[in-house]
């Protein structure tokens, strides 16, 4: 003869259903999250990751704007410089002879 009970958690309020002579769960009354909420989850994570995606996009694209208008600086005076001084010859290596 098998008498079930039901029990509830008091930790996570979930419902068991629970056999008295065996002390075994045999089932779990839990409903299951409906899925609109899974699915509002997953579409909240992904607005999330996407975001996110957007900051790191628009940091590297201020980040590489702002090297190529260091190197742009750089090549102007480098530029200047040798329109001030155009007699010097570079230094070759191979003019030790």
């Amino acid at each position: 003869m098998r008498k079930d009970v039901r029990v509830r958690c008091p930790g996570c309020r979930r419902e068991f259903v629970v056999d008295t002579h065996t002390g075994q769960v045999i089932r779990d009354l839990k409903k299951p999250d409906k899925p609109e909420t899974l699915f509002d989850g997953a579409l909240d994570k992904v607005k999330e990751h996407q975001k996110g995606s957007e900051d790191r996009f628009e940091r590297a694209l201020e980040s590489q704007e702002k090297r190529q208008a260091e190197l742009e600086d750089a090549f102007d005076e480098a530029g200047k410089k040798a329109k001030d001084d155009p007699d010097e010859k570079p230094y070759n290596p191979m003019d030790w002879d």
